[in-house]
């Protein structure tokens, strides 16, 4: 088991054999053997790497979900006006 600094492990859980967890994580929940884990609370280091990096892009995505919806907007009012 290899353990980063500063993490913070509640009680009665279990961290399995060859687990790794990344400096400053919050293990909440038993580790299973071989696991690599991170952040807080601790999920799997893979799936934390790609939520960080979609994190940093939340104000692009928000804007191209209004852009979207805008022109949703406009089509459908085109469509009703082509309907009458």
């Amino acid at each position: 088991v290899i353990i980063g600094g500063q993490v913070g492990i509640i009680d009665h859980i279990e961290i399995g054999d060859r687990a790794m967890i990344a400096a400053q994580s919050g293990i909440v929940k038993s580790i299973p053997p071989g696991e690599v884990v991170s952040g807080s609370p601790a999920i799997s280091h893979r799936l934390n790497l790609k939520t960080s990096s979609l994190t940093t892009r939340l104000p692009e995505f928000n804007q191209r979900l209004r852009d979207l919806e805008k022109k949703i907007e406009e089509l459908e009012k085109q469509s009703e006006k082509d309907e009458v």
